[in-house]
């Protein structure tokens, strides 16, 4: 109540301003509420002591945090149980505390089996875990998220499927419908994802029966793919999604505040080695195949950057222009 002594907030109606007295505290919903949520949390991440974690370049990795959301890492199961013990009693100081129940922990192959209580309460060990929109998993790859974006799309076909069926709506407006709304499902995040044959497949597989269902055309009429995209003139799913990620690299390495996108992006772990097995699909794999290491600094140039096509990745190397 200290914070709102003394203030007021202005509507302006027209030319006629409307001063208000503010008379209660910061209710949620309000516009100041996510600001003041986001210093309290800052500032309650800043006064922890936390010895463990990982080094990248010499800068120190603990956390990472998004709205009422954070990520939490360590190097041991139990050292991850004493991160969380002490977020929970320094929350609790400032009348905050964490939701046990949504809270999950995951680990990869070089982590060992573990058990984490916290307060009395075992906290699940999940193998994948949806955050901000995106399923994680140090196992499935991208193929998990790739089916969940899969069926968000289907869900927001069948939606407006009665728009998208309708033999009177005409083509153009039908393509804006599914450009603004099956689209965004179907590739949301998709920029981050690490690119492989298998996921183009699966997306292209995803437009394409869509596109027939819209045409009102079966496989039995043996119509090319290529005729059902002239005649509907959608835009090619694995095409945008090869643009997404170009223009992603391209604000990711021409970002200067030092940020952790930045940093992991860059980072290059020289302290582990390669297992002997064939090393899967990375997200920089495409910039990497086209311009080598140095793609980093082709990326600078906004205009040249922005006529790469990178889906020329999968060709012979003497094949790309």
């Amino acid at each position: 109540m200290e914070m709102t002594t003394g203030c007021s907030t202005k509507i302006q109606l027209f030319s006629d301003p409307c001063y208000i007295n503010i008379c209660k505290g910061v209710r949620q919903g309000n516009t100041i509420s996510p600001k003041l949520f986001a210093v309290t949390f800052e500032t309650l991440f800043n006064e922890l002591d936390w010895d463990g974690c990982i080094r990248v370049d010499g800068e120190r990795l603990t956390h990472l945090l998004f709205a009422d959301n954070c990520v939490l890492l360590a190097l041991s199961g139990l050292e991850l149980q004493d991160k969380v013990l002490q977020l929970q009693m320094e929350s609790k100081k400032i009348g905050l505390e964490m939701n046990l129940a949504k809270t999950k922990w995951m680990r990869n192959s070089l982590c060992r089996e573990s058990r984490m209580n916290i307060e009395g309460q075992i906290i699940e060990e999940v193998g994948s875990y949806v955050y901000l929109g995106q399923q994680l998993s140090f196992t499935d790859n991208i193929l998990g998220e790739c089916s969940r974006r899969r069926n968000a799309a289907w869900s927001s076909f069948n939606r407006i499927r009665t728009s998208l069926l309708d033999a009177n709506l005409p083509m153009k407006m039908e393509a804006d419908l599914f450009h603004s709304t099956i689209v965004p499902a179907l590739l949301y995040g998709a920029e981050c994802w690490p690119i492989t044959k298998a996921v183009e497949d699966k997306l292209s597989v995803t437009q394409r029966s869509m596109e027939r269902r819209i045409c009102k055309i079966s496989l039995r009429d043996h119509v090319t793919s290529d005729e059902i995209r002239r005649r509907t003139g959608f835009t090619d799913v694995v095409q945008e999604i090869y643009k997404r990620k170009r223009e992603w690299a391209g604000h990711v390495v021409r970002i200067r505040d030092n940020r952790w996108t930045t940093r992991l992006t860059c980072w290059d772990p020289l302290d582990r080695k390669r297992p002997r097995v064939r090393p899967k699909t990375r997200w920089a794999d495409p910039m990497v195949k086209l311009f080598g290491q140095r793609w980093m600094r082709r990326a600078q140039e906004r205009k040249s950057w922005s006529e790469v096509d990178l889906r020329g990745w999968r060709m012979p190397r003497g094949r790309v222009g």
